[in-house]
């Protein structure tokens, strides 16, 4: 209890004290101190109030009072109330009045206080736009540096700094101490170009103006290829760049040049190829190609064009180039080891007993040149020949068929053909290779091969054969004396077995007699009629392909005698 008693006792006189320092901070809170004055108005010992009521009073003339504010060569003069600058006589009483526990500001309003700084607002758009005019006279955008090459001549814009009014912070200036201060300097920031106008003048005279000074010769390999400055000048531009102005060489345009004005300047490359070569095949090695380095050339070009160490421009820059590979190159075709005869089929160019052998030797001739060539056609794998792309229709009865492959000469009427697609056909049979459809003669003559003979008739009777791979395919055809021979050549990486099986249900010609003398036709040719079917199994390395098998009908061919003879007209 005596604890208590003393702590109470202790305790006591804080509280008191406390509750003293309370009732005085808000007692001088209540009114202005007595010393208490806003821009020369005595105010003090009045209430908030009665304080904003006198000011407000002897105030209302600070609106008409002259701003100046000096402009970059101009001042503009104009007044407090356009500017929207105005008293503000709550925040500026609030400074003195209101509840307070700082201890300072206790004693200082204890004390009688003294002179308080007016307030003010500002209505900013209001003087911003006041000020447009004045500000739009003084702003100046930075000049940043130009020259242009591209004409040929040497065209600049010369630099120039630029300048700015911050109107905002000019007019936080002129409100941070009105109205005792009403002239103010505007708040103006610069802004220097790329390049200082001593820096450019010097580039313009030791860069811009040698690099079009004259033409530039560029080199391929050993021959010179001059270019006039018209023709160079396009491809130049000067970039400000650490504090100068530097010599560049826009590439793709260069490129476009080089390729206009220097001859040969990019070769295609060629693939290798297979070609036959006195009856034999032969790899023709690949040519590499040839392509324009841009980048490293458009740098050559430039460094051509400058000045070093004092020296003047060379004027002459090598021309960078890059080998390009062919897309099969020798070690490819070599790989497909074209080096084997698979088939070789020779049939009679002419087929006896059928009328105008010379046209027919003709047509074989010009369908074994337009399937083959000399060299022989090579098919890659997956690759295919198709006699209807490569002939299209040589009668010329079908006007909408579309061009052949490969163009050819004029087709005579009369035949041949079909001995073509009948040694082709053959020959892909026996060499195991893939082969479309095909439609085999109505009846069957002695000169093609028995169940492998074909027909030739765009845009239906066609035959097609396909590489199928891993090795290429090359195929020759030619005309020799009277025989047409298509030879296949490649790897010999296919194990064939074909089958021709005997005739069945043959059926004998029996000779056609006719007593019209006006409309027999004599006819001596006579062939049996007959089945027979052709088997072909194929195994390419250690994969057996499915079965081939056809069934191929012969009609007989019956001969026609007449009993009479026509009448002589």
């Amino acid at each position: 209890m005596e604890r208590v008693r003393t702590i109470a006792a202790i305790l006591a006189p804080a509280i008191l004290l406390g509750a003293l320092y309370l009732g005085v901070a808000w007692l001088v809170g209540r009114q202005l101190p007595s010393q208490a004055s806003v821009a020369g108005v005595h105010i003090g010992g009045m209430t908030p109030q009665a304080a904003t009521d006198r000011l407000a009073g002897k105030l209302s003339n600070l609106g008409e009072q002259e701003i100046v504010i000096d402009l970059p060569g101009r001042t503009v003069r104009t007044k407090a109330v356009t500017l929207g600058l105005a008293p503000d006589l709550p925040a500026t009483l609030a400074q003195e009045t209101g509840l307070s526990f700082d201890p300072r500001q206790v004693w200082h309003r204890l004390t009688g206080g003294g002179p308080i700084p007016l307030r003010s607002s500002l209505d900013a758009g209001r003087a911003v736009a006041a000020l447009a005019d004045d500000v739009a006279a003084v702003d100046q955008p930075v000049v940043q540096p130009q020259i242009t090459l591209t004409s040929g001549t040497v065209e600049v814009v010369r630099p120039g700094p630029g300048r700015h009014v911050d109107v905002a912070a000019t007019l936080a200036a002129v409100q941070a101490d009105w109205p005792q201060t009403r002239h103010v300097q505007a708040v103006v920031q610069t802004e220097e170009p790329q390049v200082s106008p001593e820096s450019f003048d010097e580039a313009v005279e030791q860069v811009a103006k040698p690099a079009v000074a004259g033409p530039l010769n560029v080199v391929l390999g050993r021959r010179d290829n001059p270019l006039t400055v018209a023709q160079f000048a396009p491809t130049l531009r000067m970039v400000a760049a650490d504090a100068t102005m530097q010599l560049r060489v826009d590439t793709p345009t260069l490129a476009a040049v080089l390729r206009e004005h220097v001859p040969a300047l990019e070769v295609a490359p060629v693939d290798a190829d297979v070609r036959l070569a006195s009856g034999r095949p032969q790899v023709v090695p690949d040519q590499p190609g040839r392509s324009l380095d841009e980048g490293a050339t458009a740098e050559r070009v430039r460094s051509a064009l400058s000045a070093r160490d004092g020296d003047p421009p060379s004027r002459r820059a090598g021309i960078v180039t890059d080998e390009q590979a062919a897309a099969i190159t020798t070690a490819d075709a070599t790989q497909w080891g074209v080096q084997h005869e698979l088939a070789s089929v020779e049939l009679p160019a002419a087929v006896a007993d059928l009328p105008d052998p010379g046209a027919q030797i003709a047509n074989v001739t010009t369908g074994a040149d337009t399937i083959a060539g000399p060299a022989g056609r090579l098919l890659r794998p997956g690759e295919s020949l198709s006699l209807v792309q490569l002939i299209g229709d040589p009668t010329g009865r079908y006007p909408d068929a579309p061009e052949p492959t490969v163009a050819g000469p004029a087709w005579r009427p009369g035949g041949g053909l079909s001995q073509l697609a009948s040694a082709l056909y053959a020959a892909g049979w026996q060499a195991g290779v893939d082969l479309g459809p095909r439609r085999a003669h109505d009846i069957y003559l002695p000169d093609y091969p028995l169940g492998l003979d074909a027909t030739y008739s765009w845009p239906d009777a066609d035959v097609t054969l396909t590489n199928p791979g891993p090795g290429a395919l090359l195929v020759g055809a030619r005309v020799s004396g009277q025989q047409v021979q298509v030879e296949l050549w490649g790897r010999r990486d296919t194990a064939v077995q074909e089958q021709i099986g005997p005739r069945r249900d043959v059926l004998e010609p029996t000779p056609q007699g006719s007593s019209d003398p006006w409309s027999c036709v004599e006819q001596p040719l006579a062939a049996p009629g007959f089945a027979v079917q052709v088997r072909r199994d194929v195994v390419r390395g250690r994969t057996a392909a499915p079965a081939h098998v056809e069934e191929i009908r012969y009609e007989p061919l019956h001969p026609i005698r007449c009993d009479g003879a026509p009448p002589t007209p």
